[in-house]
C-alpha cells in the first residue's frame, strides 16, 4: 500500500515455540519471494506492491536515499514528538537539560508560520522563523524544565507575534515583610506569623509546623515604577512544591515545577502591588509524624509495602522535609522583541 520498511539484516528466525516449523516455512517462502536488488553499493531494495522494502547494514543510510532526515534540533538536548494534523504539524519540546536555550533551532518540516502555545502559562504568539540552507528555523527561548508547543502550518497563523525577553534589567526583589497564614490540612493548623526573611516553615518555632502537610498563604507588597514597559517575569525561586500566585487580586497561574516562573506584565501596575501565593508541599512530613507515633495509616489490600532494602517501611527516622515558599522571589524587567524575521540564507 506504500509503505517503505528498513531492515538491517532480515530475522533469521520465527518468534515463540508454538508451530515453529511451519511458522519457519513461511518465513522462508515470504524472505525467498522478496527479489533484492542492489540499489547501491550497500544497499539492497525490492519494490513490494506500491511499497518497499530495503535493507542496509547502516541503517541511516536507507534513510538518506529515501531522503528521511533525521530531527537536527535533537542536539541542542532537547527532546520532542511530533504529530501531523489539519491544522499543521504539531511539535512537542521539552528541556530536561541544565542550559537555557536561546537560539534558532532547525525544524524538519516546511511551513510558512510557527506558533509558540506555552501549556504552562496559556500564552501563545507568532514565533520569529528564518530559512537556512532550505530549512525551517525557529527561535525558542526554553529555561531548564520547560516545555513549548510549537505549530508549524503552510498558512499565516492569525496571532499577536511572541514576546522574546531579550535584555534583562536588574531584579526588582520583594523582601517583604511577609504574612504567613496556613489555610488547610493536618494534624492541626500552625499559628499565623509575620517572616521579615523567607525560610521552610519546618524551621518555624510553632512544632506543630514540622509535621503539618497541606496548604500556607503567603503575602507581602511591593512597589513598581512608573514607567512600566517590555515584560516583567515573576521568579519564586524555591518552592516546595507547587504554588498558585494571585499579583493584584487577579490570577496569575499555577506553578508546580521548575523553573517556577511566569509573566505578570498585565497584572502589574505602577506604584503599590500586592502578591499572594498559595503553597501546597508533600504528605512526607505528616507520614514521618503518623509512623512516630505507631498511627496505622496504611490500608492496602494484598500488597506488601516496604522500603528498598525489602523492610517493612518506616519512615519514623525521615528527616523533616522543606515546606512552602523559601524564595527569594523576584521580578525580573525585560526589554522585549516581537517582530517577525523571515530570510533565507
Amino acid at each position: 500500500h506504500g509503505a517503505e520498511v528498513v531492515f538491517q539484516q532480515m530475522p533469521k528466525d520465527v518468534p515463540g515455540l508454538k508451530n515453529m516449523e511451519a511458522n519457519r516455512q513461511i518465513q522462508r517462502e515470504l524472505i525467498d519471494s522478496i527479489s533484492l536488488t542492489n540499489s547501491t553499493e550497500k544497499i539492497k531494495s525490492a519494490k513490494i506492491g506500491a511499497g518497499e522494502i530495503i535493507q542496509a547494514e547502516n541503517v541511516q543510510s536507507a534513510l538518506e536515499l529515501k531522503k528521511i532526515s533525521r530531527e537536527i534540533i535533537v542536539d541542542s538536548g532537547l527532546k520532542y514528538l511530533r504529530r501531523k494534523t489539519e491544522q499543521g504539524v504539531y511539535y512537542y519540546l521539552v528541556n530536561h537539560t541544565s542550559e537555557t536555550i536561546d537560539r534558532y533551532l532547525p525544524l524538519n518540516v516546511n511551513g510558512n508560520s510557527c506558533l509558540l502555545l506555552d501549556p504552562q502559562s496559556g500564552l501563545t504568539g507568532i514565533a520569529q522563523i528564518m530559512k537556512e540552507d532550505g530549512k525551517l528555523m525557529v527561535r525558542l527561548q526554553m529555561s531548564p524544565g520547560v516545555a513549548m508547543f510549537v505549530l508549524v502550518s503552510e498558512k499565516s497563523v492569525i496571532s499577536e507575534n511572541w514576546k522574546y525577553l531579550d535584555k534583562a534589567q536588574s531584579a526588582i526583589a520583594i523582601k517583604g515583610p511577609w504574612k504567613l497564614e496556613f489555610t488547610q490540612g493536618g494534624v492541626g493548623l500552625p499559628s499565623s506569623t509575620d517572616l521579615q526573611k523567607l525560610v521552610s516553615w519546618t524551621e518555624l518555632s510553632d512544632p506543630i509546623a514540622q509535621n503539618f502537610s497541606g496548604s500556607a498563604r503567603y503575602s507581602a507588597t511591593f512597589e513598581m515604577p512608573s514607567n512600566l514597559s517590555g515584560e516583567y517575569v515573576l521568579d519564586l525561586g524555591k518552592v516546595c512544591e507547587s504554588a498558585h500566585v494571585w499579583v493584584n487580586g487577579q490570577d496569575a497561574g499555577i506553578l508546580w515545577s521548575i523553573p517556577f516562573t511566569t509573566r505578570i506584565r498585565k497584572f502589574l501596575k505602577a506604584g503599590e502591588n500586592t502578591i499572594v501565593i498559595e503553597v501546597a508541599n508533600l504528605m512526607a512530613n505528616r507520614i514521618r509524624q503518623m509512623d512516630q507515633q505507631k498511627v496505622q495509616w496504611r490500608n492496602y489490600h494484598e500488597i506488601n509495602f516496604v522500603n528498598i532494602d525489602y523492610k517493612s517501611f518506616d519512615a519514623s527516622a525521615w528527616k523533616p522535609m522543606d515546606s512552602g515558599l523559601i524564595g527569594p522571589v523576584s521580578i525580573l524587567p525585560y526589554i522585549t522583541s516581537k517582530l517577525k524575521m523571515k530570510s533565507e540564507k
